[in-house]
């Protein structure tokens, strides 16, 4: 897409900037040929309008990305077979002759190549450098994992850094497309000067949505409903009580569910009522089970919320079977709570509670091999996961802080989280 600016430029600029731009593009019409081992035809016509495009499916920490990119050419060494391994990027750039134009290269011009290579999965660049009359004098290959460690000098360029804007950023876009209307809140720090910023949606239900938004379905096949902790919200909304209040009133409106996760006595999950019905039915397609499965959703669950339901309830005023709750419990909508009682449960969720307790034992674990206990959560956020952190570090931080096992002190550098003496 391009922005208002990138237009106005494009449509204001001089003769000497489009000179410049066809060099780029002669560049590329030098180096590629149309076939594998083939030679560039040189005297041909440069054609500034065709491309090549490539579809790209990334992710950053929680966020799935879908874009698509151009790509200049293809690398026909035997060591790549497969896209994007072999695609390969062609830049220009002005001849590096004073030390000063050695700098501003790799701080602005490598960051751009980088990120732009870095996102799309090309893994080699190759840059010609150029005369000021645009004739290229040397060529040099540049291998995008490389380019972080070659622009270490320059302050701007901290790859991290970039990766957690960008994440930070389409957080932001997630929650505008969402309806998420935010508030900023302010907390003083300790030295009453600074001021720490923290954007959060105006409503439980609005960060219910948000919290549901860093779940990862791609981990589970798509075959569980976003699941979200409920003491999750009280790290995003600091007044329990009111939480609490706005999660009844979702219940009663038949909007959410909640369920009892066994692993934990306090442990409540909440899941949007008709993410719910949707998962269950796809859990039970092309099973015997399928036709009590949607009896129970049909009947029970519009007229009653309750976390459990006894025989008594099932046989009398539901009129269930002994038989269809048996099939109930098989198809994993219902899970034994004790003799004749059953807990309401979500299908197929036991990885689910397998990688949240994982995870939330590798999080804690970080923090305590940290010196003084203690972690900036932007810190904590750049880190590199361990394979137990699978639903991902913002998922697990707003788990830890809103179940009370770490302390968020504000400081002038961030929010601290401090792991509590429990």
């Amino acid at each position: 897409m391009e922005t208002e600016a990138a237009r106005r430029f494009k449509e204001t600029r001089n003769a000497r900037l489009e000179e410049m731009a066809y060099w780029g593009y002669k560049f590329e019409h030098y180096m590629c040929a149309d076939e594998p081992n083939g030679k560039p035809n040189t005297k041909g016509v440069v054609n500034s309008n065709e491309g090549y495009y490539t579809v790209v499916e990334s992710k950053i920490n929680e966020h799935t990305l879908l874009f698509s990119g151009e790509v200049d050419c293809k690398n026909e060494t035997p060591l790549y077979q497969t896209a994007p391994s072999y695609y390969v990027e062609l830049k220009t750039n002005a001849k590096l002759v004073y030390q000063n134009k050695n700098y501003q290269f790799r701080r602005y011009k490598l960051l751009k190549w980088w990120a732009q290579s870095f996102l799309a999965g090309v893994p080699l660049i190759v840059a010609g450098f150029r005369t000021e009359d645009g004739i290229v004098k040397e060529t040099k290959p540049y291998k995008t994992s490389e380019i972080p460690a070659l622009a270490a000098r320059a302050p701007l360029f901290i790859s991290d850094k970039m990766a957690l804007f960008l994440r930070s950023s389409l957080k932001f876009t997630v929650q505008a497309s969402s309806g998420l209307f935010l508030e900023s809140k302010f907390n003083d720090a300790e030295n009453g000067n600074a001021l720490m910023k923290r954007d959060v949606p105006l409503d439980t239900k609005g960060a219910l949505q948000y919290l549901a938004s860093l779940f990862p379905r791609k981990l589970f096949n798509d075959t569980l409903p976003p699941i979200v902790l409920k003491h999750q919200l009280y790290s995003i909304k600091q007044d329990r009580t009111l939480v609490d209040r706005q999660l009844n009133e979702l219940k009663d409106q038949g909007e959410i569910l909640m369920f009892q996760l066994g692993f934990d006595t306090d442990a409540f999950a909440v899941v949007f009522a008709q993410d719910y019905k949707v998962k269950a039915l796809a859990a039970a397609a092309g099973r015997e089970t399928l036709g009590t499965v949607q009896k129970f959703l049909e009947t029970v669950l519009p007229s009653c919320m309750d976390l459990s339901f006894n025989k008594e309830k099932m046989l009398k005023k539901f009129l269930f079977r002994d038989q269809e709750i048996t099939q109930l419990v098989k198809s994993g909508v219902l899970t034994v709570r004790d003799a004749g009682s059953w807990w309401l449960a979500i299908p197929n969720s036991g990885r689910f509670t397998k990688f949240f307790i994982q995870g939330r034992k590798a999080v804690l674990g970080m923090i305590k091999k940290s010196k003084y206990k203690e972690v900036l959560q932007t810190d904590l956020e750049c880190r590199k996961m361990t394979s137990h952190v699978k639903l991902g570090i913002q998922y697990h931080i707003h788990d830890i802080i809103g179940a009370e096992l770490v302390e968020c002190v504000p400081t002038t550098s961030g929010i601290l989280l401090r792991l509590t003496d429990t």
